[in-house]
């Protein structure tokens, strides 16, 4: 496997800033997406147990299961896309450790 460290490395310095940038805005955004999100789910529990709202449970349990096979599939096609975007990735998640800190 031949690697282009010029490539890696541009790669690298690219997710960097993306990720700075996306960490500093992400601190900035959340405790209002958290309240938002809290506030909303509490709000549809208290509906179903008033019965206003009915949710179907078992729908959710049979969305959510898949057989071993699919499982194996999935996570080989992932391990490969990983790899694939090693270098952005590393570079992005710094970044956002960094722009987070800064916010």
């Amino acid at each position: 496997m031949d690697v282009d460290l010029v490539q890696a490395s541009v790669q690298f310095f690219v997710g960097l800033v993306i990720g700075s940038v996306s960490g500093f805005l992400t601190k900035k955004i959340v405790k209002v997406t958290l309240v938002i999100g809290v506030a909303g789910l509490g709000v549809g529990l208290y509906l179903d147990y008033a019965d206003v709202i009915d949710v179907d449970r078992e729908l959710i349990d049979t969305v959510s299961s898949i057989s071993y096979e699919e499982e194996l599939t999935m996570a080989q096609s992932a391990l490969y896309d990983v790899f694939s975007v090693l270098p952005v990735g590393i570079g992005f998640t710094i970044g956002v450790f960094f722009g987070f800190k800064r916010a």
